[in-house]
């Protein structure tokens, strides 16, 4: 039977009743977890490697899903830890698959496995999750690394953590993505590299004022506004696969203040259970659109 409590007081209960929430999870934490949670969940959940960094570190996800899942089913990407010395974000897609896991039978999580694979890769940069470094082992930044309309695949992926990246990307059908970084506060979108509106900007827009408000974040706009940058992840993604590639910040609480780590889990939590229920409403046809309005952020 499919549990009835609200999906938002389930992300308290979760995080503020979890013995656990606190302090960051190391790789080798997260690893045993997701082989563990492959081994007791093993018709829904899955443990792959992926792959090896540049220092030889594991890189690994887990797939959830109540589907016969093949390459055509839609997957739904959540990843952290581009930059190594964000760790909050790593910790978040943690926590995450670990609420999903848990609660698989709540009624909205329950829909959406139904109907869609859910990927969930907290690390993708773990040298530089050990080193508390922005950069790979290389000294450079995996985040800046990805094609983009004006670099082809040829003058990119010069690093393995990004490679491995792009093999998900073409091992699944992605249509939906949240990168999750801790670097400021705000839900950002396509195209970081030009002011140019991509084809599906007003679906981009509300999504990021859905998952901010459930977030309780007041900025929400295309990246280019917000940063200028160039060989994102989520400009590739968008442009390789048109998946709905979103930027998540969320600004990275102190290491020993447990209280605003778990505070900043639970919105990112609340956003990302937002986020599947508006993709929901999209495929279905009933995503209502929030009209513009003063100091609207967005762009």
């Amino acid at each position: 039977m499919s549990l009835k409590i609200p999906l938002a007081l389930l992300c308290l209960i979760f995080i503020y009743q979890s013995a656990e929430a606190r302090p960051y999870r190391s790789q080798k934490q997260i690893k045993v977890y997701f082989k563990e949670a492959s081994s007791k969940h093993s018709e829904t959940v899955r443990y792959h490697h992926l792959g090896y960094s540049e220092k030889q570190k594991d890189i690994f996800y887990i797939t959830i899903t109540k589907t016969k899942a093949t390459k055509n089913t839609p997957a739904i990407y959540f990843n952290g830890s581009h930059h190594g010395n964000e760790k909050l974000s790593a910790e978040i897609v943690y926590q995450l698959a670990k609420f999903i896991v848990e609660y698989q039978d709540s009624s909205l999580i329950d829909s959406v496995l139904r109907n869609n694979v859910i990927i969930l890769q907290p690390i993708v940069n773990p040298d530089g999750l050990q080193l508390n470094t922005r950069s790979n082992a290389l000294g450079r930044d995996p985040n800046r690394d990805y094609p983009f309309p004006e670099r082809d695949e040829h003058e990119s992926f010069r690093l393995k953590e990004t490679k491995l990246v792009k093999k998900i990307l073409d091992n699944h059908r992605v249509e939906a993505a949240i990168s999750f970084h801790s670097g400021m506060k705000g839900v950002l979108w396509p195209w970081c590299y030009s002011e140019k509106q991509t084809t599906d900007h007003n679906i981009f827009r509300e999504l990021a004022i859905r998952i901010a408000k459930a977030m309780s974040l007041s900025t929400f706009e295309q990246s280019y506004f917000n940063y200028p940058s160039r060989g994102e992840f989520i400009d590739y993604a968008y442009m390789k696969h048109r998946t709905l590639a979103l930027t998540v910040e969320l600004s990275e609480p102190s290491y020993s203040d447990f209280k605003k780590q778990a505070s900043s889990i639970q919105r990112a939590i609340a956003g990302s259970v937002e986020f599947l229920k508006a993709l929901q409403l999209l495929r279905q046809g009933e995503l209502e659109y929030t009209p513009r309005f003063d100091r609207d952020s967005s762009r």
